[in-house]
């Protein structure tokens, strides 16, 4: 009864483990099941040119397929790394809840190193994958072929980070 709070913590955890794996799956079965959809593509800007519609070309069909393809390959990159991150977290609940029943101060020991480096390895898992969606997005950004929903997020994310700088700039003024 001593160690209840640590093994609702386990629980809580390994729970927060399969929800994320599940969600991740899930939102790879979406990307599978849709189909290829040119909405998708800022076509608009495609025909702002004054070109033809890229749909009703070779060239312009394989750019955008080609395009697809590429989402789909990141989509999946994306989808492998966030599974093993989330999954990093059903050996981490295990360690702690064996933490919690552990007798001899040395085993504690082992068992505190163990999820020292479980931690560690998550840690580096969800670096990577921020670093790889940023690079992903900011490659699309730089040449031009986010789609609109790609691009509200960026806007998105330059508008907070831009806040963010002024209310610094404003915290230092006032210093």
């Amino acid at each position: 009864m001593e160690h209840i709070g640590t093994f609702l913590f386990a629980l809580a955890t390994a729970l927060l483990g399969g929800g994320l794996m599940w969600f991740h799956h899930r939102r790879w079965k979406q990307i599978m099941d849709s189909p290829l959809d040119p909405k998708n593509f800022d076509i608009e800007r495609l025909l702002a040119g004054g070109g033809e519609n890229p749909l009703e070309t070779e060239a312009g069909q394989a750019a955008i397929l080609q395009n697809t393809q590429d989402e789909i390959r990141f989509a999946y990159r994306q989808y492998r790394r966030r599974m093993q991150t989330s999954g990093m977290l059903l050996p981490i609940a295990v360690m702690i809840a064996v933490a919690g029943l552990v007798q001899s101060e040395i085993w504690f020991l082992v068992v505190l190193v163990i999820l020292m480096l479980l931690i560690g390895w998550l840690v580096l898992l969800a670096i990577a994958d921020l670093v790889a969606t940023n690079m992903h997005y900011g490659a699309q950004k730089q040449i031009g072929t986010a789609t609109p929903l790609d691009k509200k997020m960026l806007d998105q994310d330059e508008s907070s980070s831009t806040e963010l700088g002024s209310q610094e700039d404003e915290v230092e003024s006032d210093q």
